[in-house]
């Protein structure tokens, strides 16, 4: 059975009416976190959800930060980028766990340490990296061995992620957007960090923003201005993604599984 979740909109802000392209569809899904069985699960659901609907074209777009704090961020890399479904198109938005993960692969050992700090040991250890004792002592060899156990092609796969995915009036990134700036003059920056700015705003967008990023304890957001689907799956919560087709936003659940 499909866990769809129909949210009420939040009340605060301006409602307009935003649109889709018509016979198109979009699934939304929110930060993964190496929570491997929790994504194949929802992948499963959106499977049997796109091939019940008559639509032409779909796109799973994956909302960033599929890496840290889970156990399997490495399962969850080597499964996308071989994943090649017959019933959809894939597209990928880095997020700010993807930038710091390639930052520190370059070589950067100040980066390695703040990322040793939010989830990047967890994806390390997949990895099979975890000599951390010597992250003071010796912090070079934690770095090389970090560079000779990610594959490169993984390193390709993250860097070839974009800032962001339109589709129709929505735009999808992976934090949000900086209010009062045009689209085209966002900053990738604030589409991977941003926080109190944008969420504290109530006001329209140009687009409605799906977004990431801030977990959300109670389940999805659908407000009035932006939908927020990031739903802490890192802490055994369900993965979440949202449906987005012939003016219709539908949540879309994992179980429960965590990993």
């Amino acid at each position: 059975m499909f866990k769809f979740l129909n949210k009420k909109s939040k009340p605060e802000g301006e409602l307009r009416r935003y649109n889709m392209p018509e016979g198109e569809i979009v699934y939304a899904i929110g930060d993964v976190h190496g929570c491997y069985l929790s994504m194949l699960n929802l992948l499963d659901r959106i499977e049997v959800d796109r091939r019940s609907r008559p639509e032409g074209k779909s796109t799973v777009v994956f909302l960033g930060d599929l890496i840290d704090r889970g156990p399997a961020s490495k399962e969850v890399v080597e499964f996308l980028m071989t994943f090649n479904p017959d019933w959809t198109e894939l597209a990928f938005v880095r997020g700010n766990h993807e930038e710091v993960m390639l930052d520190v692969l370059s070589g950067n050992i100040s980066a390695m340490r703040s990322w040793f700090e939010f989830g990047g040991k967890d994806c390390a250890r997949s990895y099979g990296v975890d000599n951390f004792g010597q992250l003071h002592i010796n912090p070079d060899h934690i770095m090389m061995a970090l560079q000779r156990s990610v594959p490169k092609t993984h390193l390709a796969f993250l860097d070839s992620f974009s800032d962001a995915f339109a589709f129709g009036d929505y735009l999808l990134v992976h934090a949000g957007i900086k209010p009062k700036v045009a689209i085209e003059n966002q900053s990738p920056y604030d589409m991977r960090w941003i926080r109190s700015s944008f969420l504290d705003y109530k006001k329209p967008h140009p687009v409605k923003v799906v977004h990431g990023h801030s977990v959300v304890d109670d389940g999805p957001e659908n407000h009035s201005n932006r939908i927020a689907i990031d739903t802490g799956a890192h802490k055994g919560r369900p993965l979440t993604a949202v449906r987005l087709c012939a003016g219709e936003e539908k949540f879309i659940e994992s179980d429960a599984l965590g990993s």
